[in-house]
């Protein structure tokens, strides 16, 4: 059942890769009437471009702050980012998005882009090479973290090895 019709309830819903602010809020706003918790993950990692040695830019620099309040206010839990090229980019953006809140973050970017060879896709990076990433995507602060396109049972598992081994201590 779509959000903004009647009765509509939830546990919870997942914003991602909703292509408008106004629309964003919008969403974020009516789903909060609903009751159910909202996690807004919008900020695509393919936003976080490399300068030059080691720097990144991100479209932190162009409002992301108030975004970031703004969809908060109207009624988000959790805010973070999906997709991307990998967790390298996911740690950029949650660090930057630390500085700005103390809500939740949520992250779960690509296993890298895709590649087709021959009619078959896979991705750059396998379990092992993504889940490298993912301590230090923790030490910036992200309080969740999964996997988006290219994930598949053996990154997730690897994945939930690394959060369980952290809890641990």
């Amino acid at each position: 059942m779509p959000v903004n019709e009647p009765g509509a309830a939830f546990a919870l819903l997942a914003l991602a890769a909703v292509p408008s602010m106004p629309e964003l809020l919008n969403l974020a706003e009516r789903a909060a009437l609903r009751g159910g918790r909202v996690v807004l993950a919008g900020r695509s990692g393919a936003s976080a471009e490399r300068k030059g040695a080691g720097d990144y830019v991100t479209d932190v620099d162009r409002a992301s702050e108030r975004a970031i309040r703004e969809v908060l206010g109207a009624g988000a839990d959790i805010v973070g980012m999906n997709c991307g090229r990998g967790p390298d980019r996911a740690i950029v953006i949650i660090r930057e998005m630390r500085q700005v809140t103390d809500a939740p973050l949520i992250a779960y970017p690509n296993a890298g882009l895709p590649i087709t060879t021959g009619g078959r896709t896979t991705y750059e990076l396998g379990p092992e090479e993504m889940v490298k990433d993912y301590p230090a995507l923790l030490d910036a602060g992200c309080n969740i973290v999964g996997g988006c396109c290219g994930s598949n049972p053996e990154h997730i598992r690897l994945i939930a090895d690394v959060v369980r081994s952290r809890r641990a201590r």
